[in-house]
């Protein structure tokens, strides 16, 4: 059975008629399609917010238009339309969300840690002035986004979540392999970004509203 089948009309799957190895090889593959929907309904709607499209619907804001259409809480269509808006920023995070290899709770943390690079990086002096990097926030924006992005398609977002801040971009050592709940062992942290031991002190708890 196909998964195509399935979503043609959930609501008449009879779940006891699936074979074991189906049920198996099918979870995966629809929790990957679920986070390619949500990919979509950030994107659809962030287009609607761009066309000024919600005005056809006499709602005052995007936000508001998205909480009472699709059912969400407030804070839940803030972020939703925030996520949108984001994503344009960094096209690599929103391939991966949009790919379904990341939730769009892991696309937000990730997003958040490569907005502070620019701080992180303030005091690295570039190769014009005596340093190793012709741009350091942007060579270790880069090599951040990849390190982050393949570990987030091997694990959950709360192990996302815990990752560190991206900090000195001069720090050329590896750190040591960590472990996590949904995989043994993590790719060497990029050269440019090292990222030390974890540090949720400064962020702030998930909001599952």
């Amino acid at each position: 059975m196909h998964l195509a089948e399935l979503l043609d009309r959930p609501q008449d799957v009879v779940a006891w008629q699936i074979g074991e190895r189906e049920l198996v090889a099918l979870l995966p593959e629809l929790s990957t399609r679920i986070r390619q929907l949500e990919a979509l309904r950030v994107r659809l709607a962030q287009e609607a917010a761009f066309r000024g499209a919600v005005t056809l619907t006499g709602a005052s804001s995007a936000e508001g238009w998205l909480a009472e259409s699709s059912k969400l809480t407030p804070g839940h269509a803030k972020r939703v339309m925030s996520l949108g808006a984001d994503l344009d920023r960094f096209p690599d995070v929103k391939a991966s969300f949009e790919n379904g290899d990341i939730d769009s709770e892991q696309a937000r943390s990730i997003i958040g840690l490569l907005l502070k690079v620019p701080d992180y990086t303030s005091d690295i002096k570039n190769s014009a002035n005596g340093g190793d990097f012709d741009d350091p926030a942007a060579e270790c924006a880069s090599q951040c986004t990849t390190y982050l992005l393949t570990n987030g398609a091997r694990e959950n977002a709360e192990d996302t979540r815990r990752w560190p801040r991206c900090s000195n971009p001069t720090t050329r050592h590896h750190p040591t392999t960590r472990t996590t709940s949904s995989t043994s062992s993590s790719p060497p942290a990029p050269p440019v970004a090292d990222c030390a031991s974890r540090d949720t002190s400064t962020r702030p708890p998930a909001n599952n509203s």
